[in-house]
């Protein structure tokens, strides 16, 4: 039964990793994507203003989302390190997507994807952290 367990964690982690990273991606984009569109006084105004609510707004919504990762990594180095990998695979992928979807945007564009990158980053730690720390802070078994 052990055996099984390890496996459905091992496939759970291929699976809902790349899921996960795809909705943060979206809820970025679909969040924040509208805002390269205006003037920059305007996106840097919102971006100021609405900007913290928003991410702590996210932050929350990550915090649900990440649940899962309470029984995909939980004793199972192996599926923690898939989870891991992926997420910084899928990180480096994203910040390619973000930066390619916002240099048509010149200036403001290089703007707005140097602060959606800051934010990525800060999730993607976030995420590793959360993982690591499922795998790692509840158990000695996981080392």
């Amino acid at each position: 039964m052990h055996t099984l367990k390890y496996i459905g964690q091992t496939l759970a982690a291929l699976i809902y990793t790349p899921i996960y990273m795809y909705l943060i991606y979206l809820l970025i984009y679909m969040a924040f994507g509208w805002i390269v569109t205006l003037e920059i006084g305007w996106m840097i105004f919102l971006a100021l203003v609405f900007g913290g609510i928003a991410i702590g707004l996210f932050f929350i919504i990550q915090a649900f989302v990440l649940f899962p990762y309470y029984w995909i990594a939980y004793k199972n180095l192996t599926a923690t390190f898939i989870s891991v990998s992926l997420c910084v695979l899928f990180f480096i992928y994203d910040l390619y997507r973000l930066w390619d979807l916002f240099l048509e945007y010149h200036t403001r564009g290089g703007i707005a994807a140097t602060i959606f990158s800051i934010i990525l980053l800060i999730v993607v730690l976030n995420s590793v952290r959360t993982i690591l720390g499922h795998c790692l802070g509840r158990s000695r078994e996981c080392l």
